[in-house]
């Protein structure tokens, strides 16, 4: 059986490829019919595991590297190749069996796996960064339609929005939709929090948000909107490094609460702090960590505040 790259999987289910690539994919799906049974998909488990061995087999003929942060992204490209070849599969399945009626009425999720933040491309090559733990959802009809539409279920994202004056892209929040035609912008959203919070690096963008007055953002802009009480609380000014520096795997603080500190931490790697003391509530930190590995910023936390850490697992105190 031939070997195939993620990357090329992935063209595929975005229909990017061109007639070479398009070929050399189909020739691989068929050799995977043993899958499907009445054009359904059975997976049974053994042939998962065959999909994730081809898989896993691309992905380490890349060059070694040192940097953990870069192991996690090699592990990320087969974490989202595993998680959406079922979806590869399933599609050139119904192509071939003429029910492009039932596949226009799904829809495409991802999920970044807990402590690695990933990075895809949208089918009109709009490039979204996830950070770990966030999920995102787009219809089958994605390029399609008259309105590109994204929807963050949860968690962070950072866009780079493809320009395209004829069809605005929206991004649907539970609690607002932002309006854009091409610009770069994070949003935050996780379901812990009280305060959505969206900014802006680039272009312009409209948040607009059942009952309340339409918001809009320039450049270097960062609007909170306060979900409960369905309201925008500010729209102020904000250091762009900070907001966004995750998807250059750089965590940013200036005079930050500990405590926030932790949370973000706990976000970009997919961890939980319990805490055993309150003796860092007075505490703020400043400091950047530039594509540190979790127990480096621990390490630098611990020298510049005293605060005490014992790892577990996916778990770690905080004394």
């Amino acid at each position: 059986m031939k070997h195939i790259s993620p990357e090329l999987l992935q063209k595929y289910s975005q229909h990017l490829c061109n007639t070479d690539e398009k070929a050399v994919v189909e020739e691989w799906l068929n050799e995977q019919n043993n899958i499907f049974k009445d054009g359904l998909l059975q997976a049974p488990v053994r042939n998962e595991e065959l999909v994730k061995n081809d898989i896993w087999k691309g992905i380490q003929q890349r060059k070694n590297s040192s940097s953990s942060l870069r192991f996690m992204l090699y592990k990320t490209l087969a974490a989202a190749c595993i998680t959406g070849i079922i979806g590869v599969l399933s599609y050139y399945q119904f192509n071939k069996t003429d029910t492009k009626t039932q596949l226009a009425a799904t829809a495409i999720s991802f999920t970044a796996p807990a402590g690695e933040p990933s990075t895809l491309f949208l089918p009109d090559s709009s490039k979204v960064y996830l950070m770990s733990g966030s999920t995102i959802s787009y219809s089958t009809n994605f390029s399609s339609e008259n309105n590109r539409v994204l929807q963050l279920e949860q968690g962070e994202i950072f866009l780079e929005v493809t320009h395209n004056e004829k069809k605005p892209f929206l991004l649907e929040c539970v609690s607002g939709t932002i309006k854009v035609l091409g610009t770069k912008f994070n949003v935050k959203n996780n379901f812990k929090d009280s305060l959505l919070y969206v900014t802006l690096n680039e272009g312009s963008i409209q948040f607009e948000a059942a009952g309340t007055i339409p918001q809009k953002l320039i450049p270097g802009q960062q609007l909170l909107f306060n979900k409960q009480q369905n309201k925008t609380i500010a729209l102020q000014a904000t250091n762009l490094d900070i907001a966004t520096g995750w998807i250059n795997k750089q965590l940013i603080f200036k005079e930050a609460p500990v405590h926030q500190v932790l949370e973000r931490i706990e976000s970009y790697y997919g961890i939980r702090f319990i805490k055993k003391s309150s003796a860092d509530s007075d505490k703020t930190l400043t400091g950047t960590f530039d594509n540190m590995n979790l127990k480096e910023v621990l390490t630098m936390i611990h020298f510049s505040t005293s605060i005490q850490f014992k790892i577990e697992q996916h778990t770690i105190t905080v004394y």
